[in-house]
């Protein structure tokens, strides 16, 4: 299993509060990993999101390669 989880969500949500609330009430979601997507791509924005809690990043338009990548190491090390 893998989380895909956009950050920009609409209000009053944000994407990395959600997911860190998953993560702490339902321990079964701590072995899965939470890939981190936006639209709204800017420098630095992977390194925010890994420190916040997220496994990895994907910026949008997603390319399927990249994913499919992203989410065959993810599988590997989980």
């Amino acid at each position: 299993n893998i989380m895909l989880f956009d950050i920009n969500l609409p209000p009053p949500y944000d994407g990395i509060k959600l997911m860190q609330k998953i993560r702490k009430e339902f321990p079964t979601y701590q072995k899965i990993p939470f890939v981190a997507q936006t639209a709204y791509a800017m420098t630095g924005d992977r390194e925010k999101l890994l420190e916040a809690g997220f496994d990895d990043y994907i910026p949008k338009p997603i390319n399927k390669n990249e994913l499919y990548t992203i989410m065959k190491h993810q599988l590997e090390i989980h």
